[in-house]
């Protein structure tokens, strides 16, 4: 795309009126191609944010799924044993190695070693509460809280009004 845009920039260029010459002259350019070039590189932009968009699309599917997942199993796991819900109510991390232990969830899954989206991650702890998930997305942050899963949030920080809760990084 870069290589296309330079490419109808020199074309521009080319054909803008050099010092001494007239707008009018030979050396010039008509008004239809400058709007046939123009109209190029709206397009070409356009694309480039598209296939932008959609790779960030399949990432959030990718993690909604892996989430739906866990919280399947989590649930589960609750339902028959009694105990506490485990991936919500711990670390992240802490709380899937649990349902792995427990046969919920298949080991390839994730460990505490490793994430389980196969991405770098940061697990800390900020009191008792509510799990949030703090997912960056195309250096983008977003945010998703246990109770509204499937609902993805613009995040500028983690500084959202959350008295004592779990964080979990994935970093894509």
């Amino acid at each position: 795309m870069k290589h296309a845009v330079n490419g109808a920039a020199t074309c521009l260029r080319a054909r803008l009126p050099g010092r001494g010459q007239a707008a009018g002259s030979q050396a010039g350019f008509t008004l239809i191609e400058l709007v046939v070039a123009l109209a190029v590189m709206a397009v070409l932009a356009g694309a480039f944010v598209g296939i932008n968009s959609m790779m960030n699309s399949s990432r959030v599917n990718a993690v909604i799924r892996q989430i739906s997942a866990v919280r399947e199993a989590s649930d589960r796991y609750t339902e028959a044993t009694g105990a506490v819900n485990y991936a919500w109510s711990w670390p992240w991390l802490s709380g899937l190695s649990k349902l792995i232990d427990a046969g919920y969830l298949p080991a390839s899954i994730g460990q505490p070693s490793q994430n389980p989206f196969g991405e770098e991650y940061q697990t800390w702890y900020q009191g008792a509460g509510d799990t949030q998930l703090v997912v960056y997305i195309g250096g983008l942050p977003w945010w998703v809280q246990s109770a509204v899963l499937n609902s993805f949030s613009r995040s500028g920080s983690t500084g959202t009004s959350c008295s004592g809760c779990y964080w979990t990084w994935v970093v894509f």
